[in-house]
């Protein structure tokens, strides 16, 4: 009878230490298992977003590549202001354009006491805001590449003339023999409804001979050919 006792007081004793170690071995595997886990996560963390960072950066760098040329969502040169009689503009022109085969060349002679003339490229033809224009929200800023016959021309520019009748002013630029970049801002203006997407004015102030000058890639940059929508 005490034989039998002790044997499964034993029994018992033996099961609770082998249930004791069962458990502590569990626990054990358990902090070594969540301390590899948190290891990992540090050693990869970084690569992921390294990885996310980089990905993020292709996906700006394509979409500023992206960009609407005017003329070919159907803005045309309609607007034409001040001194037109002294104005020629060849929206054709095909001698050593920066992009291939034509570019604009603008000539102006002044014949008035006007003293001041300009254009600007319109959706549809003659729309000084009295029509719908079109939607190019999205677009962070106008791009256009110019050159002067001489060097030293002075042009004024502008951009983005909606229902609100306001220009977005992109100052007077002297230019030079080489063809150059240009960009007028953009972000954070309303256009949703443009009927005049870009312009320029020249005056005999500032050109008193006149001037000749070449425009070239008018563009919406920063959005695609589908996005864009007019009537």
């Amino acid at each position: 009878m005490t034989k039998s006792r002790n044997r499964n007081q034993l029994s018992v004793t033996a099961k609770i230490s082998i249930i004791t170690a069962l458990i502590t071995m569990i626990g054990v595997l358990a902090t070594d298992y969540f301390s590899y886990l948190s290891n990992r996560t540090l050693v990869e963390f970084p690569i992921r977003t390294t990885q996310t960072a980089e990905a993020y950066r292709i996906i700006l760098t394509e979409s500023s590549s992206h960009a609407v040329d005017i003329l070919s969502i159907g803005f045309v040169s309609s607007g034409w202001m001040g001194d037109i009689q002294g104005l020629n503009l060849d929206s054709f022109y095909s001698e050593n354009c920066y992009s291939n085969p034509n570019c604009i060349k603008a000539i102006w002679t002044p014949s008035n006491s006007d003293g001041w003339t300009g254009v600007s490229w319109q959706y549809p033809a003659s729309n000084w805001t009295d029509k719908p224009g079109c939607n190019l929200r999205g677009a962070r800023a106008v791009s256009f590449w110019a050159k002067g016959d001489s060097g030293g021309e002075k042009i004024n520019v502008v951009a983005n003339l909606s229902k609100t009748k306001v220009w977005i002013e992109g100052g007077v630029i002297t230019l030079n023999k080489d063809w150059t970049n240009y960009n007028i801002d953009l972000q954070n203006k309303d256009l949703s409804n443009v009927s005049n997407a870009f312009g320029f004015f020249v005056d005999k102030k500032a050109n008193p001979n006149g001037a000749t000058f070449y425009l070239d890639s008018i563009e919406y940059i920063g959005i695609d050919i589908d996005q864009v929508k007019c009537p």
